[in-house]
C-alpha cells in the first residue's frame, strides 16, 4: 500500500479530484451542516458550511504539492480576499503541504490582516483525518472500487458458510454491515431482519452525499398490447410526468442497470419475470403553502371556503402534484399541476374527524352542503385561483349523506349555542349516538326557556317526607298519590361524555302511587318511594332565573 504522502500527491495531481475528496472529507467531518460549493477564478473553490447560529466557515481547497513560491501565495491571497466579502466567522487553507517557517511566517501576516479567524490544515492534518475516516480513505486514497469488489466478494464467500445458531447470524450481519460502512464514505448502511429475508438500506451520511456519490437508474421498458399493458403504461407516465409511485414487474422491463454505492446495483441485463422495481420521485423539500378551497356559485360568488396548507408531494417532467388538508384532517386537497398544459385539476374528499369543535365540523358542514352541483370548486394560491373552476359534481368527495346535512348542520349550531352559554367546549366524536343527540336538543330547549321531559323514564323515585303530608301510616292505608316540583342546582345533562351544568333548575316529578314509608332513625327523616303512574313518566325541567344576555 502506497504512504499517505503519495497518495495525497497523486490525487492532487488532479485539481477536480483534490477538491472532491477534501470537500467529501470536510462534509464527513461536519455532518450536521450543509455544504455550498463555490468556485474560485484560480482553479481553487470555496467550501462554505453555514450553521443555524449564523456562523459561516469557509474552506480553500488548493491542490499545491511542493512549496507555496511567490505565485500560489498570491493565488492565495486573492482566494482569501473573496472569501473575505462574504463576512466568514473563520477560513481555513487544505493544501497538502506543511508549512516551512518562511510559509508560517506569511500566513501569520495574513492573519493580522483580517478579523476572522484563519487556520492552515496540511498534509499532517489530513493525515490523521486519515485514520478518523476510514471509508474516506479506502474510497479516495486507496483504489476504493476495488476494495469494495474484494470485500463484497469475501462477504458472499462467507453466505457459504454454514451458520449454526441465531447469535452467530447476528454476528454475521453486523459484520457486513460494518465491512460496508468501512468501504464507503458517502453513505450508512443498515440490515433489517423480516420474515421475507433481509433489506440493506443506506442513508446519506452527510448533507449532500447524494450529490458526490449519486445512485443512477438506466432502464428500458415495453408495455404488450393489451389492457394490463396499457394500465402499467400509463402508471408509468404518471411517474415520468408528475413523480407519481409506480410498480413495473419484470414482463415491462427489457434492460436495468442500476448503480448503486458499495457495489451493490444490478448491471446491463434483463430482470426475471417476477421481479418487482418500484419507483417513486425524490424528495421534494417540505414547502408549506397556504391555501383556500373555495366553493362558487354559478355567478361566481363565494359560498363556502376552508382554509387548507399545501405540500408538494411529488414532482415530474411535466408537473407536480400537491396535497394538503385543514387544520383538523377533515378536508383532503390533492392537486396536480401541469406545467405543460399550464392547467390544474382538483380532488376533493371530506370526512369528519374525530375531537372537532362544533364550530369546526359546522364549516365542514356548511362547505359539504354548498359542494354539489350546479356549484363550482376552486383552489386558492395567495388570493388567486389555480387553474379553471371544477364543477362540484365532478369533484370526488367521500362526505356524510347529503340527506343528514341539514339535520346535523342544524344539530351542530345548537350544540355550538350549548357550550357558548354553558362555558363548556368540548370536541365531538366522528358520529354522534342517539343519546347525545337527544341531549343536545334538550340543553337547547332548556337553555331557551321550555319546559321539557327529561329522560330517563322513571320506575319508581325515592324522597324524604316533607312536613306537611301526614304520617306514613295514613299514606300507605289511603292509597294517597304524590307530585312534588323540587329545586335542583347544578342541574346537568351528559353530551358525548361531558358534564354540561345547565344552572339552577324547576323539577317537576310525575303524579305517583306511594308504595313504601321508610321508618325515620334516630336524627334522619322518613323516606318514601312512590311509583309513576304512567309507565314511560319523566321529570319535567325547567331552568330557573335564565337570562336573556347573549341569547
Amino acid at each position: 500500500m502506497a504512504n499517505s504522502s503519495s497518495c495525497w500527491e497523486k490525487v492532487a495531481q488532479q485539481a477536480d479530484s483534490y477538491e472532491t475528496a477534501v470537500a467529501v472529507l470536510l462534509s464527513l467531518l461536519n455532518p450536521d451542516v450543509i455544504r455550498v460549493d463555490g468556485s474560485g477564478g484560480d482553479g481553487g473553490r470555496d467550501v462554505l458550511f453555514r450553521r443555524d447560529d449564523g456562523t459561516l466557515a469557509i474552506y480553500e481547497m488548493k491542490s499545491f504539492t511542493g512549496r507555496l513560491n511567490h505565485s500560489r501565495r498570491q493565488k492565495v491571497e486573492r482566494s482569501l480576499a473573496r472569501a473575505a466579502e462574504h463576512g466568514p466567522t473563520s477560513w481555513t487553507l487544505v493544501v497538502p503541504i506543511d508549512q516551512t517557517p518562511t510559509e508560517l511566517d506569511w500566513f501569520e501576516g495574513l492573519r493580522s490582516r483580517y478579523p476572522f479567524q484563519l487556520s492552515w490544515h496540511g498534509l499532517n492534518w489530513l493525515r490523521a483525518r486519515e485514520l478518523e475516516q476510514p471509508a474516506f480513505t479506502h474510497h479516495y486514497l486507496h483504489d476504493g472500487i476495488w476494495t469494495t469488489q474484494e470485500v463484497m466478494r469475501q462477504l458472499a464467500d462467507g453466505q457459504l458458510v454454514a451458520v449454526t445458531d441465531g447469535p452467530e447470524a447476528v454476528a454475521r450481519i453486523s459484520e457486513t454491515v460494518a465491512r460496508l460502512n468501512e468501504i464507503e464514505p458517502h453513505y450508512r448502511f443498515s440490515v433489517t431482519a423480516g420474515p421475507h429475508g433481509e433489506i440493506i438500506s443506506m442513508e446519506p451520511a452527510y448533507p449532500g452525499a447524494e450529490t458526490d456519490r449519486p445512485a443512477t437508474l438506466r432502464l428500458e421498458a415495453a408495455f404488450p398490447d393489451t389492457a394490463e399493458g396499457m394500465a402499467a403504461r400509463g402508471a408509468w407516465e404518471q411517474f415520468l410526468d408528475f413523480g407519481d409511485p409506480v410498480k413495473l414487474t419484470g414482463d415491462h422491463l427489457t434492460r436495468v442497470v442500476l448503480d448503486l454505492p458499495a457495489g451493490f446495483g444490478i448491471r446491463n441485463e434483463p430482470p426475471h419475470p417476477s421481479a418487482l422495481l418500484r419507483l417513486r420521485s425524490s424528495r421534494v423539500p417540505v414547502l408549506s403553502i397556504p391555501a383556500r378551497a373555495v366553493i362558487q356559485g354559478e355567478n361566481g360568488r363565494r359560498l363556502a371556503s376552508l382554509t387548507v396548507d399545501l405540500q408538494v408531494s411529488h414532482r415530474g417532467r411535466r408537473g407536480a402534484v400537491a396535497t394538503g388538508t385543514n387544520h383538523t384532517g377533515s378536508l383532503k386537497v390533492v392537486l396536480r399541476l401541469d406545467q405543460r398544459d399550464r392547467t390544474a385539476k382538483t380532488d376533493l374528499s371530506l370526512s369528519p374527524t374525530p375531537g372537532m369543535q362544533p364550530s369546526e365540523r359546522l364549516s365542514l358542514l356548511h362547505f359539504a352542503r354548498q359542494a354539489r352541483s350546479p356549484h363550482w370548486f376552486q383552489l386558492h394560491l395567495q388570493n388567486k385561483p389555480v387553474g379553471p373552476p371544477v364543477p362540484c359534481a365532478h369533484v370526488g368527495r367521500e362526505t356524510i349523506s347529503s340527506n343528514a346535512l341539514d339535520e346535523e348542520i342544524a344539530l351542530m349550531e345548537k350544540l355550538c349555542e350549548v357550550q357558548r352559554r354553558t362555558g363548556t367546549p368540548f370536541g365531538v366524536p366522528e358520529s354522534l349516538s342517539p343519546d347525545d343527540c337527544a341531549s343536545i336538543l334538550l340543553a337547547h330547549q332548556l337553555l331557551d326557556g321550555r319546559t321539557v321531559a327529561v329522560p330517563p323514564s322513571l320506575s319508581q323515585w325515592t324522597f324524604s317526607r316533607p312536613a306537611d303530608l301526614p304520617t306514613a301510616t295514613s299514606l300507605l292505608a289511603g292509597g294517597a298519590t304524590v307530585g312534588l316540583s323540587l329545586d335542583e342546582p347544578d342541574f346537568s345533562l351528559d353530551i358525548c361524555g361531558h358534564s354540561v351544568p345547565l344552572g339552577d333548575a324547576e323539577v317537576a316529578m310525575p303524579d305517583s302511587l306511594i308504595t313504601s314509608v321508610a321508618p325515620a332513625h334516630e336524627g334522619a327523616e322518613e323516606m318514601i318511594t312512590a311509583q309513576p303512574l304512567a309507565p314511560r313518566a319523566r321529570r319535567m325541567v325547567r331552568l330557573l332565573g335564565l337570562s336573556t344576555e347573549g341569547r
